[in-house]
């Protein structure tokens, strides 16, 4: 996914008033959502998966609510929903030599 950068910039109140006139509609699907991830639970339950497997089993469980494929959900859950990181390691997660951790305390 690219995000686009913003059209133009927007003060907190317009923001907020945007956020009021949806928020009906988002808690309304957050319940569907909850709702038939409540309903399905217990098919996803008893599979294995290899990280996170009670949000992988949630989320699966809740894909038809939030109207999106089971494929996609297990493919954003269980591989981050990107391409692994150059190097095994997230962006602007390099860890500091032992020694500049140790001296950065003092």
């Amino acid at each position: 996914m690219t995000l686009q950068p913003p059209a133009g910039l927007r003060t907190l109140y317009d923001l907020k008033r945007e956020f009021e006139s949806i928020q009906p509609a988002v808690l309304a699907a957050l319940c569907n959502a909850v709702s038939c991830a409540l309903a399905r639970r217990d098919a996803f339950a008893t599979r294995t998966y290899q990280r996170l497997a009670d949000v992988a089993a949630w989320a699966l469980a809740a894909a038809p609510a939030l109207e999106l494929s089971e494929e996609s959900v297990a493919s954003a859950v269980l591989t981050g929903g990107a391409d692994p990181p150059v190097g095994g390691r997230p962006p602007g997660r390099t860890p500091r030599p032992r020694a500049a951790h140790l001296t950065s305390r003092i």
